[in-house]
């Protein structure tokens, strides 16, 4: 016998469930709808901020099928007789939203107007190692967090600091946010230089210097020995491996110079030594090995004359180094030159400006500043005062006792806006600093006179393992 009192409750039920149907589908359209709802959630479960997350575009939110399944579990609604049961089974078998590891890498890539989302999955899949199975995702949260299970492989770094280094090499990521993507990795680690060559690793190219020492006569005012050297090594490589071929002139022989001899006469030869077979003109660099009281002399505008007088700190990457530190008493300042000149290769692509104070100061502040223990990362001071030397106590001194590796100075004051044009020439990574210097030095040779910073403008760099032989067997380990 039919019990037709369960048949009439079977209708009822179906009647309340196509109800409650229509209902439940009005209600997931408006859920969908509220983007900036499910993202607020997001944010709370991954510990961002919700205005960051707001600026993520066309966000893939996992929240969004969490909060539809538990909008038809509200409803009471069967999900195996629903239209959206597909969707809340994907949901379903997704992987449980993990809370970001670094959260603050979010706001450095939202951070700009340009939001470089192809260059991002563009290093994303270039983190994937050969096998991966999961499939590759697309969205900045969704990489984050699929870069946290990725192995580091044969690099042998987490491979989100492995996406991080990518992105710092990338030309087509905005230059702000390079900066402060490298900036994140260098808080975590120790040696950026080292991962970015891992994963772009260079061409070995190699470094060519004419190494000019001026030591002074004893004997002689203002005349000098004259030793010279043309070095060459590959990139990478310690100064140990350097070779250093000396220049034998015979007019070096045992004779003293005065700096306008040196200028005409020894600097032409020694040049025409290192051309030929040796390196073209471009690539090499001149080492000016300086007693301090030389460092205000213009050696870089000291001029070759050939069919056109062309001043050598345009031809050439012109720099001075200090006789000082080649003594031995320098000794015991040479573990703390080694490890700001590390620092310095480390710190490779962040602009001068963040690694530089002024010099302009009392010698005694300054070797207090460069000596500080809490910045590491200032390894150098810039001056547009005209440095004293007439005193014991001058701020070269205390740039060698501080075992400070670089410096740039004016050699005469100007009126003009030094500080500002100073600053132009320091908007640069640390490592195109000497190319900076020259092409100011460039721009000054074509100002027609004008005064101008490039005609004045001096550049201490200080490598320690780039010495004269005759030194190195003495200061080097």
């Amino acid at each position: 016998m039919v019990n037709l009192s369960s048949i009439g409750d079977r209708k009822k039920r179906n009647e309340k469930q196509c109800r409650l149907t229509s209902e439940g589908q009005k209600l997931l359209e408006e859920e969908i709808s509220r983007r900036e709802i499910s993202a607020k959630k997001l944010a709370e479960d991954a510990g961002i901020s919700r205005d960051t997350v707001a600026k993520i575009r066309q966000a893939k939110d996992p929240a969004t099928l969490s909060n539809i399944h538990k909008l038809f579990s509200s409803l009471n609604l069967d999900l195996e007789e629903n239209h959206y049961e597909s969707a809340v089974i994907e949901s379903s078998r997704k992987p449980k939203q993990q809370k970001l590891k670094y959260p603050e890498l979010v706001n450095i890539l939202t951070s700009d107007e340009v939001f470089p989302l192809e260059r991002l999955i563009a290093a994303y899949h270039a983190c994937l190692p050969p096998g991966w199975t999961r499939p590759a995702v697309t969205e900045l949260l969704e990489i984050l967090v699929d870069l946290q299970d990725i192995p580091p492989g044969e690099i042998g770094y987490e491979t989100i600091f492995q996406f991080v280094a990518r992105l710092i090499v990338d030309p087509d990521i905005p230059s702000s946010m390079q900066q402060s993507l490298e900036a994140w990795l260098n808080s975590k680690v120790p040696d950026i230089q080292q991962l970015l060559d891992r994963i772009n690793p260079q061409p070995k190219s190699e470094s060519f210097y004419l190494m000019i020492w001026l030591k002074t006569a004893p004997q002689e005012i203002n005349h000098y020995f004259v030793r010279a050297w043309f070095a060459s090594g590959t990139s990478g490589q310690t100064g140990i491996n350097w070779e250093k071929e000396p220049l034998l002139l015979p007019k070096l022989e045992n004779s003293t110079f005065t700096l306008t001899e040196i200028s005409d006469e020894v600097l032409p030869s020694l040049l025409i030594e290192c051309g030929g077979n040796r390196c073209a003109q471009s690539d090499l660099t001149i080492e000016l090995f300086l007693p301090h009281n030389l460092f205000n002399h213009e050696v870089d505008q000291w001029l070759i004359k050939e069919s056109l007088e062309l001043p050598i700190g345009v031809e050439y990457r012109v720099v001075v180094r200090s006789e000082e530190r080649l003594s031995l008493p320098y000794l015991r300042k040479r573990k703390e030159w080694e490890k700001k000149w590390l620092q310095l290769n480390k710190l490779s692509c962040s602009p001068c400006t963040e690694l530089f104070i002024s010099g302009d100061c009392h010698w005694r502040e300054l070797y207090v500043r460069l000596t500080d223990k809490n910045s590491e990362n200032i390894l150098g001071c810039q001056m547009t005062a005209v440095p004293n030397l007439s005193v014991q106590g001058n701020v070269f001194n205390a740039i060698l006792q501080s075992a400070a590796p670089v410096a740039v100075w004016l050699r005469q004051n100007l009126e003009i806006d030094c500080q500002n044009a100073l600053n132009q020439v320091l908007n640069c990574k640390i490592a195109e600093l000497q190319n900076s210097v020259q092409n100011c030095r460039t721009e000054a040779f074509i100002s027609n006179g004008e005064p101008h910073i490039g005609a004045h403008l001096a550049l201490l760099w200080e490598d320690p393992h780039r010495l004269p032989p005759d030194v190195t067997p003495l200061l080097m380990p």
